[in-house]
């Protein structure tokens, strides 16, 4: 159960609600078990590869497990 794969990292822009230019990663990834392809967002200031990959393997288990 859990992360099958990472298979993109893409960067983007967007705001933040005071207005201010925020720079992010979006990590999209797919799970052992579940279908499809899931995503999450980290600040650009605050992306590390291990920082992603444990992220990802986090939300994997959570997404198997509440999908039986």
């Amino acid at each position: 159960m859990g992360l099958k794969k990472i298979v993109g990292i893409r960067q983007y822009t967007t705001f933040t609600p005071a207005g201010k230019v925020q720079k992010m990663y979006e990590v999209t990834f797919t799970t052992e078990k579940t279908e499809g392809e899931f995503t999450f967002d980290i600040p650009v200031d605050k992306y590390e590869a291990k920082l992603a990959m444990g992220m990802a393997q986090e939300k994997a288990d959570e997404i198997d497990k509440a999908m039986g």
